[in-house]
């Protein structure tokens, strides 16, 4: 039987520096509500806060979107899920706040161990979280302020508060927080705060960012280069020298004055960052590759809205979310391949690959190689109608879609993970 795919392709005018860009994919999400926060467990497997203490999870990798029923004990919250953060597919934390205004009292905070059927309170000490980052299921830190107590830090020990770090002694808000490993992390917020522990949590040594304006969302790339959004037109900061100093992201500073909310790096070095533009009110998306500084635009042309979050389902795919439910991925889903008996024995190794793949089959007449968001990355004639030998130099690691064509226009399809 023949095997076919669909790729579905859709191409907007985007702005580089010297060509265009694929669009960004909009999902249906089905609602109208403000989403606050995406994160995914799993490359299946995701979860979406919004107001109203409403959660939304995915099972099909981002497709389709549907409202969990939070437990009784939950409901009633006049809140909004303000951040999600699963470290599986089953475990996670919501945290409730205003997303509009955050409060810093009677904030809550939940967890789940089994996908969201059911909810357990959190054990932490201060009274208004609006962030938490699990190292993993059972151990990690939420962060907010707290009851005039200020820029606060609780630590999670085995699902346990073990206690709070108030840094301040009034009113303001940590936003983000990043871990590069287990000892050494960082944390920001209101009015260019900029915290940094190298021993767990056990201290925090107050760093000098020269910002007065209140930090979004704070991530590493590595271990000495930090990326920051800020509540500015400048939008886009980072330190080169693992927090000690911070300048403006100059390549990302356009026409488009944009004000980032969200960002996150991926495993192969790019770096998304979401917010809104400031001309126009328009949702917006950055990314590009933090090695080359280069960077992409894409402007979803939803007036007076702004995109909030963004995360990675895998090493190439991000999500987007935000107002008015909006939701954007940044490629297309391969919708469609026939699963039926192949008309000719396909054989591809090694797989995983590292630097070449060997293809064996009948009446091969040529190949293609496919990344996942449908681009075409390698195409050449079969050097052999039996056997062939395809070199993978300097490509990125991640999941491939790999075409089969045959001497009778029949096509076959086989999925190549490549790590370098």
């Amino acid at each position: 039987m023949k095997n076919t795919l669909l790729i579905l392709l859709s191409v907007c005018l985007g702005f580089t520096a010297t060509s265009q860009i694929p669009s960004w994919k909009k999902i249906e999400s089905n609602t109208n509500l403000r989403l606050n926060s995406i994160s995914f467990g799993s490359e299946s497997i995701g979860y979406i806060g919004a107001d109203g203490g409403t959660l939304f999870k995915t099972t099909d990798g981002g497709k389709n979107w549907s409202i969990i029923l939070i437990d009784s004990s939950i409901v009633g919250i006049p809140m909004d899920i303000v951040d999600v953060q699963f470290q599986s597919a089953t475990h996670g934390y919501i945290v409730y706040n205003y997303s509009q205004n955050s409060i810093s009292s009677n904030g809550r905070v939940f967890f789940t161990r089994d996908g969201g059927l059911s909810w357990s309170p959190a054990n932490f000490g201060m009274c208004g979280p609006v962030g938490v980052h699990m190292t993993d299921t059972s151990n990690g830190y939420l962060f907010g302020s707290s009851c005039f107590g200020g820029y606060t830090i609780d630590k999670i020990l085995s699902r346990n508060y073990i206690g709070s770090t108030y840094n301040t002694w009034s009113n303001p808000f940590l936003r983000g927080m990043d871990f590069y490993n287990s000892s050494y992390g960082i944390t920001a917020g209101d009015f260019g705060v900029v915290f940094r522990t190298i021993d767990s949590g056990a201290n925090w040594d107050t760093l000098s960012s020269g910002f007065p304006q209140t930090f979004n969302e704070i991530k590493f790339v590595n271990d000495s280069l930090i990326f920051a959004v800020i509540d500015s037109i400048k939008s886009i900061v980072y330190s080169a020298d693992s927090g000690n100093t911070w300048q403006p992201h100059v390549n990302s500073l356009t026409f488009f004055r944009p004000v980032m909310k969200s960002l996150v790096v991926s495993s192969l070095d790019t770096v998304y960052a979401v917010g809104k533009s400031s001309i126009g009110s328009t949702a917006m998306i950055y990314w590009g590759h933090h090695s080359d500084w280069s960077w992409n635009i894409f402007n979803s042309l939803q007036l007076n809205h702004s995109f909030n979050s963004v995360t990675m389902s895998n090493s190439t795919r991000a999500f987007a979310v935000g107002d008015s439910g909006i939701i954007y991925t940044n490629m297309d889903f391969l919708t469609s391949i026939d699963e039926n008996t192949p008309a000719f024995k396909l054989e591809v190794y090694p797989n995983p690959a590292s630097t070449y793949i060997t293809i064996k089959s009948e009446k091969i007449r040529e190949i293609t190689l496919y990344s996942m968001d449908g681009k075409i990355v390698l195409e050449q004639d079969s050097q052999s109608s039996t056997q062939t030998r395809i070199d993978l130099p300097y490509m990125p690691s991640g999941m491939y879609l790999l075409k089969v064509t045959h001497n009778n226009n029949s096509t076959q399809f086989k999925k190549i993970a490549l790590h370098l």
